[in-house]
Order: C-alpha cells, then structure tokens, then sequence
C-alpha cells in the first residue's frame, strides 16, 4: 500500500458535506517555500513534508552526523512522480498548500493511524483528481471536481455512481434524486430509500457496504467480521484496524502504520 493512493480507504460510503475548497491556498510559493505551480515542484514540497526527522530516523537508522543526507537521500526518493502521484492523476496546483500542510502534520510522527489518514486523503483530493463535472460517472470520489466545484461520487447499489454536490438525507428518507447522501450506517437501497447497512451473513456488494465490523466478503455477496491485526488480508476493509499492508511475509491487518528501520512501511522513503 502506498500512502499516496488516493483510492486509499475507500468503503463505499461518499463522506457528505463540508467545504472542500481549501481557501488560501496559493500558487507559486507552496509551504516551505516550494514553486508548487507544477507537479514537479509540488512533489519536491511533499517529499520535504513526508521526510521529518521522526520519519527519516525511523526508517534510515540516522545518527546526528548522518541525518542531512539521510534527509536528502529520502527527498530525492519521495518526489519521485511515481511516488508522489502513483495513479497519474491529473494536478490541481490552485490547492497544494492544503495538501502539503496536512503531511506535514501528519508525517511528523513514525506512526499514522487511520484517523490521520483519512485527514491526509481529504485534504489531498482536491490536489490529484480527475475532475469529472456533475453527473459524469465516477466509482470514487477521487473520479470528480472536488476542490474547484465540492462534488463527490454518489453511490448507488451495484457500484453505479455520479459526481454530486451531496445532499444529506435522513435514515428512511428518500434518496432518488442523485445527489441525495444517506447518513453514516445506511446506504440507498434499489428502492432509494435510505435504510441501515448489512450485518453479519446479509447480503452486501458495491453499493452496498456492511455495517462497521463487518466485511463484504471474497465473492461480495455476505458480510461476514472483519479481521483482527496480523490476519491475512486482501484490501483494507477486511481489517478491523483499517489497514492492510504490505509485510515480509505478505500482505497483514494492522491499526497504524508503523515506519521501522527494514521494514516495507519504508520502502518508497528510500532510494
């Protein structure tokens, strides 16, 4: 798992609401300094972000007289445009500085959980996405014009989804019009009628995601419990704690996201 996949955590509930332009950001001097006009100079702003002294310490082993070049070898990994935008997506520079801001506070630490994720991804979809305008298709919301006109992707059961400026329904309301947003723990039914999530052994699938604790399983049709930490996984959904990440010995359930001296967690922040 990269941290810088967007698609990132995604259960099939579209978050609701919120301003989502990020007001202030500025092009040209990005935080820190950084011509953030381009993608090239954003990811430069980032990589400086992500490369603190908690994180390079962690995963470089770094001793005082080593720390600059262990900083700068992690930099110079970290901007890579494979790294710092792995799905290619298209750059947004009018809200980098929100963006650069949030991994800044972020990557402060050796440890992220998925709470600070989540505040990474939001406010970084307005920075990489593809812009797709109201009504277009999307499976996710990193598929729409988040930042310039607030759209999300709507779901719908069977995985069909629009750009939307969400509209918040209440549980039983009626969610036939396409922007209409079903509140945590339900989801729009093929009636369009807001009702609450699959438990244990019902039935789940796109658009139709379980209650928290429980997992659609391999085929999507069953909600079934989520893993514990150290189990064997596929996606993040499965696990309990929220991350399913790479390990030496495949992929594993974990709570946080831990940066150690060898371990995979360290991999894109090394040359």
């Amino acid at each position: 798992m990269s941290l810088f996949n967007f698609d990132h955590r995604t259960s099939g509930l579209v978050l609701a609401g919120g301003a989502l332009a990020l007001a202030g950001a500025v092009i040209g001097a990005g935080c820190g300094g950084t011509d953030v006009s381009t993608q090239e100079g954003f990811c430069s702003a980032l990589a400086a972000a992500d490369c603190s002294y908690a994180i390079v310490q962690a995963c470089y082993g770094s001793s005082d007289a080593s720390l600059q070049a262990d900083i700068d070898s992690c930099i110079t990994a970290r901007r890579q445009a494979n790294i710092c935008n792995p799905a290619h997506l298209p750059y947004h520079a009018d809200f980098a500085d929100g963006c650069i801001s949030q991994h800044q506070t972020v990557f402060g630490a050796s440890t992220i959980d998925g709470t600070n994720w989540d505040s990474v991804r939001e406010a970084c979809l307005p920075t990489f996405n593809r812009g797709g305008q109201k009504g277009s298709v999307c499976t996710d919301d990193v598929d729409c014009d988040v930042g310039y006109n607030g759209l999300r992707c709507i779901m719908r059961v069977g995985g069909k989804g629009t750009c939307q400026v969400p509209k918040a329904v209440a549980g039983g309301a009626s969610c036939k019009d396409a922007a209409a947003q079903c509140p945590a723990g339900n989801y729009c039914d093929p009636g369009f009628h807001c009702v609450e999530t699959p438990l244990k052994g019902e039935e789940c699938g796109a658009g139709q995601p379980c209650s928290d604790g429980y997992r659609c399983n391999a085929d999507l049709t069953t909600c079934e419990n989520q893993l514990a930490n150290g189990s064997k996984c596929a996606r993040d959904t499965d696990c309990s704690g929220g991350f399913c990440l790479d390990t030496a010995t495949g992929k594993q359930c974990a709570a946080s996201y831990i940066f150690a001296f060898g371990a995979t967690t360290c991999v894109d922040f090394k040359r």
